[in-house]
């Protein structure tokens, strides 16, 4: 077993071959939503907790990440942040070309099943001004906070992905989007990952197959 070069591009890069190896065994017993959410909570928060540098803030300051990957490797944390500040719509993360939409909203109340949350029947779409940094941020909060929805019956038509709006504050706002949208944004972000400049050092040395040559056959209906 290989011992990881590094775990910003070459982690979920393995996590990237997972997808691409078992999404055909996902398929057939139902369970691409399930899969793709699995590999995506390892695969964005490790990468952008690993390149998250020092902060100050209200309550003080916060250091970074103990592997000081953020120091380590400046070039991949520039490319990180020039990425995050760039509007989700139309970024690498999301052609305008994608042709399915996302939609943000404040809900009220969370005390019913997704179903019957009043924000999700007639949802607003994703700012064209939000930035990637807000988008894939909430991302992360809901996968590490076991904030993750789905409506849809019988099939996963919506995946919901709750944050909330300030800490210590019992409200949320939600991200959701189609389950093919989130495969793309999830193929397109380890594309990113795998294209991130690091030193010669600890970039494998052979990769088989890049993430943006990844194509999945995903029906509309999945779970």
């Amino acid at each position: 077993m290989s011992n990881y070069k590094n775990f910003v591009s070459d982690f979920p890069d393995r996590c990237a071959d997972l997808l691409r190896d078992f999404s055909a065994s996902a398929r057939h017993r139902n369970r691409e939503v399930t899969l793709m959410l699995s590999i995506a909570t390892s695969s964005i928060i490790v990468p952008l907790e690993r390149l998250d540098g020092p902060k100050n803030g209200p309550k003080g300051s916060r250091p970074g990440h103990p592997s000081h990957d953020w120091e380590r490797f400046q070039a991949a944390k520039a490319s990180l942040d020039e990425l995050l500040d760039k509007p989700f719509i139309g970024s690498p993360l999301w052609p305008k070309s994608s042709g399915i939409s996302w939609f943000s909203d404040d809900l009220a109340d969370v005390s019913h099943e997704p179903d019957l949350w009043k924000e999700l029947q007639k949802p607003k779409p994703l700012g064209s001004k939000t930035k990637a940094k807000t988008v894939l941020w909430r991302i992360r909060k809901a996968l590490a906070h076991g904030n993750i929805f789905t409506c849809g019956q019988p099939e996963i038509q919506q995946i919901i992905l709750l944050s909330q709006v300030a800490e210590g504050v019992y409200k949320f706002c939600f991200l959701a989007v189609a389950p093919a949208g989130f495969q793309i944004f999830l193929t397109n972000w380890l594309g990113f990952l795998r294209k991130l400049p690091l030193p010669a050092y600890v970039v494998p040395e052979i990769v088989e197959v890049a993430s943006s040559q990844f194509a999945y056959a995903y029906p509309p209906s999945m779970r």
